[in-house]
């Protein structure tokens, strides 16, 4: 296998990827927010920003946060679209259910080289998005954009389809499709409930109700 500038130590690119999404709503990114999303203390994040800054990876502004480098932002980019190329792969040849394939990617992306990411690519006939509806970064670096409109933003009586799940944990998206929701959904907001931001929807005839921490996390487009 050509190793290439992309292979860097395994936790350096988990965090710069973590980095990156974080900053899609977060810039610059706290201290406590990187650690969270890493499952760390925030002692960890913070020795880890220090040496991702040494390295000229992230650029850390005491008391504000972290955001990336150029260079950083180039790894980060580059592991993003393995790990979504491996998750279409997964779900779409290999039938893994779609709640499951973050796991098995989030080791592949580490050992793909360009040449495999090439095969890979072309072998699935160049896809843009990934089986959570998350644009897969382009070979040149750039990525697609998609209206970041949540869920928790609508108000009653609007209709949307829902478009992408911007949280990949197992137990959230098994949840997600045991109530019938997956990519393509549309619901209605039947109520919206003041005291927790809570949401009553309609799908299919049916009501359900999500609770704001999961409604941040989904993705939707106004019908």
């Amino acid at each position: 296998m050509n190793k290439n500038s992309s292979f860097i130590r395994e936790s350096y690119g988990d965090y710069l990827k973590a980095i990156y999404i974080l900053a899609l709503d977060e810039t610059p990114v706290s201290t406590s927010s990187l650690a969270k999303e890493m499952k760390v203390s925030n002692a960890s994040a913070s020795d880890m920003i220090r040496r991702l800054s040494k390295e000229n990876y992230a650029d850390h502004l005491p008391y504000k946060g972290v955001s990336l480098t150029t260079k950083g932002e180039k790894i980060a980019l580059s592991l993003l679209r393995r790990h979504r190329l491996w998750e279409v792969f997964l779900k779409n040849t290999l039938k893994i259910p779609s709640e499951n394939v973050h796991q098995y990617a989030e080791l592949l992306e580490h050992v793909t080289d360009d040449s495999l990411e090439e095969y890979l690519d072309a072998f699935l006939g160049y896809p843009e998005k990934d089986p959570h509806g998350c644009p897969i970064p382009r070979k040149d670096g750039t990525v697609a954009s998609i209206p970041q409109c949540r869920l928790s933003e609508l108000k009653e009586g609007q209709q949307a389809e829902i478009i992408q799940f911007r949280e990949e944990e197992p137990s959230l998206l098994k949840y997600l499709y045991d109530v019938g929701i997956e990519l393509g959904t549309n619901v209605k907001i039947e109520k919206k409930i003041s005291y927790d931001n809570s949401l009553q929807l309609q799908i299919d005839g049916k009501s359900i109700c999500l609770g704001e921490k999961i409604t941040t996390t989904l993705i939707v487009k106004l019908l």
